[in-house]
């Protein structure tokens, strides 16, 4: 025979023994442990779901942790999920979008009122010359010193010469694609 025993609302025994002894539940092939709640179990005394345990808060998630998809188990929230939850700070300069995190941009800055419309065209602006500075060097400076050289040389050519104008046209083009609002 399977008996529990319950005291203050709590399991404190299971045991099985030939007979039962006064004060004890019988109950068949029981599932449960041992020092929990008697609110943990049905009336017929099988364990409650999980989902309805943690629902009904007579479970506690550790923090950190989450009912999977299903709702039948315990498992560790993402970073991403500690961030929203407030579990973990935000990095300072970054911002949570759906299922990532990334650095906040000045668009972010201008459409949250921290910088205004002035402020922000000045942003691109530097942003639009830095980007510049990088396509001239690694672009623009090679073939500057290579033309010079043939010029100097006198091995510079009219197709050279075309397609310079080509490259320096690209790069420009590059520029005000990234960078429509500025030029």
């Amino acid at each position: 025979m399977e008996y529990i025993k319950i005291e203050n609302g709590i399991v404190v025994l299971h045991e099985c023994a030939q007979t039962q002894p006064p004060d004890t539940i019988e109950v068949f092939n029981w599932q449960g442990r041992p020092n929990t709640p008697v609110a943990w179990y049905n009336e017929d005394w099988s364990i409650k779901p999980l989902k309805e345990l943690v629902h009904k808060e007579l479970i506690e998630l550790p923090t950190g942790f989450k009912l999977n998809a299903d709702e039948s188990d315990i498992v560790e929230m993402s970073e991403v999920e500690k961030y929203k939850a407030g579990v973990r700070p935000i990095p300072d300069g970054m911002i949570v979008e759906e299922d990532y995190i990334r650095p906040i941009t000045d668009d972010d800055r201008l459409a949250n009122g921290e910088i205004d419309e002035v402020e922000y065209k000045m942003r691109l602006q530097v942003k639009y010359e830095r980007a510049r500075q990088r396509i001239y060097e690694r672009e623009l400076d090679p073939q500057s010193a290579r033309r010079a050289r043939k010029m100097v040389l006198g091995t510079w050519t009219q197709q050279m010469e075309t397609e310079y104008e080509a490259l320096c046209k690209t790069v420009s083009a590059a520029a005000q694609e990234k960078y429509p609002d500025i030029l």
